[in-house]
């Protein structure tokens, strides 16, 4: 849940959600209010076209205030309708990639605990060889020892302790990382 990729995936939702929210607005009825306030100031002369003798050229200042309600609808408007539409599946698929990338998430954390898993058994095998190869090590040295058998024996057995001790450690650098 907390993981940054899930929560832009959720954010992306939402986003999706209000822009569905947005293009099913456009097929709702629109209100409004509006106010007007003009000063209005007419030259008679430009107006008629020519000069009235015993009139005055200009006619005004008129001061004009509006205030009024507008209301508003689209009867039928194919390009708003398949706007919202697209906006709806829009919606689903910004779900869907939702569950893409939790799943993603879960499988990566999943994946990582199991070969934390496989990577302490690694070790665990690894031990078991070590101590074996000690057992065989000692039993060669104590055969020579006795007499019963040879120098290459024992080396050989020393060879093999080695081996298994440094795939110890390759097991535990990869058990650590």
């Amino acid at each position: 849940r907390q993981n940054p990729r899930v929560q832009i995936a959720r954010l992306d939702v939402a986003e999706s959600h209000d822009d569905q929210s947005i293009a099913r607005s456009a097929l709702l009825p629109q209100a409004n209010l509006q106010a007007s306030d003009a000063a209005t100031r007419r030259n008679l002369e430009a107006f008629i076209g020519r000069r009235i003798p015993g009139f005055p050229q200009h006619s005004g200042p008129f001061q004009t205030f509006q205030v009024g309600p507008g209301f508003s609808a689209p009867v039928f408007d194919l390009t708003l309708w398949r706007k919202w539409q697209a906006s709806g599946d829009a919606v689903a698929g910004s779900r869907a990639q939702e569950q893409t990338v939790r799943e993603q998430t879960t499988l990566l954390v999943v994946s990582q605990y199991l070969g934390a898993l496989r990577a302490a058994a690694d070790v665990r095998a690894a031990q078991s060889r070590v101590d074996l190869a000690q057992a065989l090590y000692d039993q060669a040295e104590e055969l020579q020892k006795q007499g019963i058998s040879t120098a290459l024996d024992t080396l050989r057995a020393n060879v093999e302790l080695q081996n298994e001790k440094q795939r110890l450690i390759t097991s535990q650098t990869a058990h650590t990382t």
